[in-house]
């Protein structure tokens, strides 16, 4: 039960997985004494049960069965070094030992019949190595809001690499090795400090214990940055840095370009992300390309290496929404650093432009199976301006498969109704000759203001509130979060989906519906109480949708009454 209410304070997807498990363990009739015994139960994995094992061992909750208890009975035969050994830790304690406390029961089979374990060491990352690194990339996420459980591989390099001294994807050439610092990775899964789930792409995510141990690699970072900024007047604060650090003071630079971005209060769940402002120079804008852009055909190289030559700066991200954004990311202060990395992710402000690159065949493909309002309506969430950037491609008088002229209604739909901006080129050179024209224009636009971060829900009502030094930006991870395609859809939303697959139903139109009929049941109420055919094919025809309050009309409302009414669909 506490696992599940600091998921849900995370708002992790660890919450479903949590009340999945105590369903099931509140069905089963009969007690269970030991973690590994609810194996048997569903929903509860070898994870989940080594994890409630771990907790009981801790909280002395262990209770043993009569079985066990006789088997711990039972002698084990040794040598007789290993049999003296045995008796001398077997011996029991009296009342003249100063550790002993008569007040405290002890357990027969803990105190006359198990050997006492060593004590094993807490295992702590070595400082800015690979395993250090990784977990602090996970807390950084996990601290976030609207997180959604996990991160991929190729974020969580990235993420990373503001942490580590090695490099995350490449090994060292001078060292003549084979190994990256990700390697680390297979050690903290080992140690049960993050968790591998696999599928498309692979996830990884925090325990809880190896959240604990994050938690205390962070503290420990602030510490010794606020030590360090007390002017070193205390030996014991410099001593503990070079121990961490190799003892040359080398790396203090680096840690505290660490701190500068993982520096919080305890009270705070949300790491650097509250009044960030980002000075004019402290800054450079990058163009983000969806990772989807790079990727099939022979496409790949020819955007990046296109605009790479025009002298933009790009940057590689799997984007939730849209094929390329602009964004401001804070420079590394660090001078001995070759890579201009950015202090903190968290740092990142996202301009308020996105891009939807289309060539006509896909275009049209989209409009066919229903994605083309999807993904327009899903760039309106973002609250940015989308941009729609049309590459032709084929004959111009080519209708793939459409009506004639289907295309370019389209395209004067989603221009004048949804209030996009519609960019048409004619190639590749063409379409990354625009972007490096607007990056240009941006950089003007921004380089000499002091931009300031804000939340989603804040940007909104402060985006048009900025002047001539200064500008309102969302962060960038509240603007990728919030994007990602839900798997799970409330009634309402999949009512909706399922109106959006008639022929000539747009979002807009479905969402008018919706506001009135929530669901098919209030739907089907409503046409319950319609007296004739004529009446229920009407039922909906003057809803009103949209910016201009057009009426959904007789057609569309005649479609969605035979979808709904009709025995036999022909």
């Amino acid at each position: 039960m506490e696992w599940k209410d600091e998921a849900e304070v995370k708002d992790s997807k660890m919450k479903y997985v949590y009340a999945k498990a105590l369903s099931s363990l509140r069905k089963y009739p009969l007690s269970l004494s030991r973690g590994k015994d609810c194996s048997v139960l569903e929903n509860f994995g070898a994870h989940m049960c080594k994890m409630i094992e771990n907790r009981m061992v801790k909280e002395n909750m262990m209770f043993s069965t009569p079985d066990e208890e006789e088997e711990d009975e039972e002698p084990r035969p040794s040598n007789k070094k290993a049999g003296a050994a045995t008796k001398k830790k077997m011996k029991p304690p009296s009342a003249a030992d100063p550790q002993f406390d008569s007040s405290e029961p002890q357990s027969l089979s803990s105190t006359s019949s198990q050997p006492t374990k060593a004590k094993q060491k807490q295992y702590l990352p070595v400082f800015r190595s690979g395993a250090y690194a990784i977990l602090l990339a996970l807390l950084d996420k996990d601290n976030q809001s609207g997180y959604r459980g996990f991160m991929t591989k190729s974020e969580l390099q990235q993420e990373a690499q503001i942490y580590c001294d090695a490099s995350m994807t490449k090994p060292d050439s001078q060292k003549n090795s084979h190994y990256t610092a990700w390697n680390s990775m297979k050690l903290l899964i080992t140690k049960e400090l993050v968790v591998r789930r696999g599928g498309n792409p692979v996830q990884f995510y925090l325990t809880i214990e190896g959240r604990n141990l994050a938690r205390k690699l962070q503290q420990d970072v602030n510490s010794q940055s606020q030590n360090s900024r007390g002017g070193g007047r205390g030996g014991s604060s410099q001593s503990s840095q070079q121990s961490r650090g190799g003892g040359d003071g080398s790396n203090q630079s680096q840690s505290q370009d660490v701190v500068m971005s993982s520096e919080v209060d305890e009270d705070s769940e949300v790491v650097a992300t509250s009044n960030v402002c980002l000075e004019p120079g402290k800054f450079e804008i990058v163009l983000y390309v969806d990772t989807c852009e790079t990727n099939g055909r022979s496409k790949s190289q020819d955007v990046i290496n296109e605009l790479q030559k025009n002298g933009v700066t790009i940057y590689v991200h799997r984007l939730s929404v849209g094929d390329f954004v602009w964004v401001c990311r804070e420079i590394s202060s660090n001078l001995q650093s070759q890579k201009r990395l950015t202090i903190s992710r968290t740092n990142e402000l996202v301009l308020p432009y996105v891009v939807e690159r289309k060539r006509m065949d896909d275009l049209a493909h989209s409009i066919r199976d229903g994605r083309f309002h999807e993904q327009k309506h899903r760039l309106t969430q973002t609250k940015l301006q989308p941009i729609y950037l049309i590459e032709r491609f084929g004959s111009r008088d080519d209708n793939w498969m459409l009506g004639e002229g289907a295309l370019d209604r389209a395209i004067c739909n989603t221009q004048i109704e949804n209030g996009f901006l519609v960019q048409e080129t004619s190639s590749i050179k063409e379409t990354c000759a625009y972007l490096t024209f607007m990056t240009r224009h941006l950089k003007k636009m921004y380089e000499q203001k002091s931009v300031i971060g804000c939340r989603k829900t804040q940007w909104q009502n402060k985006k048009d509130g900025g002047s001539d030094k200064e500008a309102f930006l969302m962060f960038f991870s509240d603007f990728n979060d919030s994007s990602v395609k839900k798997m799970n859809f409330k009634i309402k939303e999949m009512f909706a989906r399922q109106l959006m697959r008639l022929k000539g139903l747009s979002v807009d139109k479905a969402y008018a519906i919706i506001q009135k009929y929530p669901t098919v049941d209030h739907l089907l109420n409503a046409y319950s109480e319609c007296e004739t055919d004529k009446q229920k094919e009407k039922l909906l025809a003057n809803i009103s949708f949209g910016l201009g309050g057009r009426k959904i009309g007789p057609s569309i409302s005649s479609k969605v009454s035979r979808l709904y009414n009709s025995t036999s669909l022909s």
